[in-house]
């Protein structure tokens, strides 16, 4: 396997910039005049070269963690803008398949922190694209909180859906490359079967590590740690005071956003479903 991918490595370094070029002439072709027919066949070939390109990607990245050549930063990057940033790039997709999308951060997490904000949101977008693309229906959730582990402060990074979930028997594998269970997936869903590995080396280099679990009452639960470092000056987000004695109205017709959002929030709440 190693000649093949050190070989299948060096050709996509010369196809990465012809496949950019299609992607992004294919996104001009969008902002043209065109009919339905026309849109369809421009929509094909975006998601093809996104394809190509998220492939190329990952073998680059697998070949250089497999020969040590990838570098990790440590500089001050704004963590919450990272988060944010990562919603926001699935936000359409999980708009067009019609999936909640739930977002929490911890309030005693700085602002500003040290680590590699790239290698970061990285990992954070492959969780987040992930939990899309196997989650047919429901809610994504997002979580980042901080905590305590041998007197050191971690950040802890989760990514909840309602997908297809993962067999027991399976979960020791799922940060392995070219494993079956991968392999299984990516026949339907499409992928390169490295990517969750990819994520995996790159915590790991960072001072991590990846997990996984179950989510209650269906799907998967990613997750990874990272050691908080603050950036010197980095202030946390002003808390909020939270009314003790305040009644709240929540109405919406997913179940699933409600009882999301009511654990969310905090409060002590009752759920109630009209015609």
């Amino acid at each position: 396997m190693t000649p093949s991918i050190s070989s299948l490595a060096s050709i996509l370094h010369e196809i990465r910039t012809p496949i950019q070029t299609v992607l992004g002439t294919a996104e001009l072709l969008q902002e043209t005049s065109l009919n339905p027919e026309q849109e369809e066949y421009v929509r094909q070939i975006m998601f093809s070269a996104k394809v190509l390109h998220t492939l190329s990607n990952d073998i680059l990245d697998f070949e250089k963690l497999r020969t040590n050549k990838f570098q990790i930063e440590r500089i001050p990057f704004n963590l919450i803008q990272v988060v944010e940033q990562s919603i926001c790039l699935v936000s359409i997709e999980a708009y067009n398949k019609g999936l909640e999308l739930l977002c929490t951060i911890d309030y005693n997490i700085p602002r500003t922190v040290y680590g590699d904000p790239v290698r970061v949101q990285q990992v954070l977008l492959n969780f987040l694209k992930n939990a899309v693309k196997f989650t047919p229906s429901g809610y994504i959730s997002l979580t980042v909180t901080m905590q305590k582990q041998e007197g050191k402060d971690i950040l802890v990074f989760q990514v909840s859906d309602t997908g297809i979930g993962i067999a027991d028997d399976k979960k020791s594998t799922i940060f392995q490359p070219f494993v079956q269970v991968i392999n299984d997936m990516t026949r339907q869903y499409g992928g390169s079967g490295l990517g969750l590995s990819i994520c995996s080396q790159l915590v790991n280099l960072m001072g991590g590590y990846c997990g996984i679990k179950d989510n209650t009452p269906k799907g998967t639960t990613f997750y990874f740690s990272l050691p908080l470092e603050s950036a010197p000056g980095s202030a946390h987000p002003p808390k909020i005071s939270l009314p003790t004695n305040s009644r709240i109205l929540v109405v919406d017709d997913s179940p699933e956003y409600r009882k999301n959002l009511l654990r969310i929030l905090g409060f002590m709440c009752d759920a109630e479903v009209t015609p």
